[in-house]
């Protein structure tokens, strides 16, 4: 490769990267993803990153391909955490947005909407369900009326579906909470 085709690629990445900086990183998936589809051998299996020569020694990728999406899908990690009561499905939900979508603050609409995309069963009220999560402490206040995932609602959703570590969890994060009250009074 000659220093002008080097100095020109280099320019195109960085034009790309800065233009992908913009974008939220779900739709920057879905743009790699789309380029990877659209440009010819961007995607062909002969282009290894790292590649062995002649000799046996490495040489410099030729190629980079990123890495495919492995997170589960909002069904198979519903089916993994098995959640028992509305109340714990919407914090799976709420976990699932924030962990998997990028999504830091999120309303009822949200877990309601990605309730039905997971195949579960329809909460009976989502908008109590959602407060009683609130009250537990799965989640906290957001901006604008959202909910965000707390820490200890983090751990409880982490721990499932091992119910007797994850009702630990819970029983130490509220008292901790319980503790820190008493002591500003």
């Amino acid at each position: 490769m000659s220093e002008t085709d080097y100095e020109t690629e280099l320019k195109t990445l960085q034009k790309v990267l800065a233009i992908l900086s913009d974008v939220a990183p779900a739709a920057r998936n879905r743009i790699m993803r789309a380029i990877s589809a659209f440009v010819p051998g961007a995607n062909s299996e002969d282009e290894s990153p790292v590649r062995n020569d002649e000799s046996g020694g490495r040489r410099s990728p030729k190629v980079l391909k990123f890495s495919e999406d492995r997170s589960p899908t909002s069904k198979e990690f519903m089916m993994t955490k098995r959640p028992q009561t509305d109340v714990e499905r919407v914090a799976c939900l709420g976990y699932y947005l924030t962990h998997y979508r990028d999504t830091d603050e999120f309303k009822t609409t949200d877990l309601v909407a990605l309730n039905l995309e997971a195949g579960q069963p329809k909460i009976g009220n989502a908008t109590q369900a959602t407060d009683n999560a609130f009250k537990t402490g799965y989640f906290i206040q957001g901006s604008r009326g959202s909910k965000k995932m707390s820490a200890v609602g983090e751990q409880f959703i982490q721990a499932l579906p091992d119910r007797d570590t994850a009702r630990g969890i819970m029983r130490e994060g509220l008292n901790l909470s319980r503790s820190r009250r008493r002591k500003r009074k």
